[in-house]
C-alpha cells in the first residue's frame, strides 16, 4: 500500500492523524477539512500535527495515497473443481470492483482541485511502486484462470485486466454521480457481467 514518503511521525500518531483526516473528509468533504479540526479529532495540538505534516494538502494527499493499494494479493486459480474455480474468479472481480469504487472517490477528490492534482502527481512519482502494479497483479491472476480453462484463452491478460478495471471504474463513477439507477445495474450485476465476458467461449478442461 502506498504510504506518505519522508514523514518522521510515529506509526500510532500517523494512524491517528490519518484516521481523523479520513473521518472529516467523509463527514465534511475535502474543501472543509482544516488542520485545527484534524488535530482536535486526533487528540493533538495543531503544533504537534505540523511537526509531522506540512499542512492541509499534505494531510489530504497522505490519506489518498494510504488508500491506494499497489496490488490486491491476487492468487492463482485454486486447484479444485470447476464450480469452486468459477466462484474464486467472481471473488477476484468483486475485489477489483471494490478497488475501483475507492479510486472513483479518489479521482473526484483530486481532479476537483488542480493544486491538489499537481501535488498528488508529484507525490505519486516518489511513492514506491505505482498504480500499474495493480493491473499487472490482476493480469497474472487472469492468466492462471485461463490456464485452468475458466477464462478465455484468447484474451491478452494485461488487456483483459485493463478492460475489467475500466468497466468497474466506469460503473463506480456513474453510480457516484447519479446514484443507484436500474439502467446502470448494481455492482453485483456488473461483476456477473464481467465474469460472463471473461468466461465466454472458455475451454472446458476443468469441466
Amino acid at each position: 500500500m502506498f504510504t506518505h514518503d519522508g514523514s518522521s511521525d510515529k506509526p500510532d500518531t500517523r494512524s491517528r492523524v490519518l484516521a481523523a483526516t479520513r473521518k472529516l473528509m467523509d463527514e465534511r468533504g475535502v474543501a472543509r477539512v482544516r488542520v485545527d479540526a484534524v488535530a482536535k479529532e486526533a487528540g493533538l495540538s495543531a503544533g504537534a500535527l505540523y511537526r509531522h505534516f506540512s499542512g492541509r494538502e499534505e494531510l489530504i494527499l497522505a490519506v489518498i495515497l494510504d488508500s491506494v493499494p499497489r496490488s490486491m494479493g491476487f492468487e492463482g486459480a485454486p486447484s479444485a473443481g470447476p464450480e469452486v474455480v468459477r466462484e474464486a474468479l467472481a471473488a477476484v472481480i468483486e475485489q477489483v470492483y471494490e478497488h475501483e469504487r475507492r479510486m472513483a472517490a479518489v479521482a473526484v477528490t483530486v481532479l476537483a482541485d488542480e493544486t491538489l492534482s499537481e501535488r498528488f502527481r508529484d507525490m505519486l512519482e516518489h511513492a514506491p511502486g505505482g498504480p500499474e502494479d495493480f493491473t499487472r497483479a490482476l493480469a497474472t491472476s487472469l492468466h492462471s484462470y485461463a490456464d485452468a480453462g475458466v477464462v478465455r484463452a484468447d484474451l491478452a491478460p494485461e488487456a483483459a485486466a485493463a478492460l475489467v478495471q475500466g468497466r468497474c471504474f466506469h460503473h463506480a463513477v456513474m453510480d457516484r454521480l447519479h446514484g443507484p439507477r436500474p439502467e446502470l445495474g448494481t455492482p453485483g450485476q456488473v461483476v456477473s457481467e464481467v465474469v460472463a465476458l471473461l468466461r465466454s467461449g472458455a475451454g472446458a478442461r476443468r469441466e
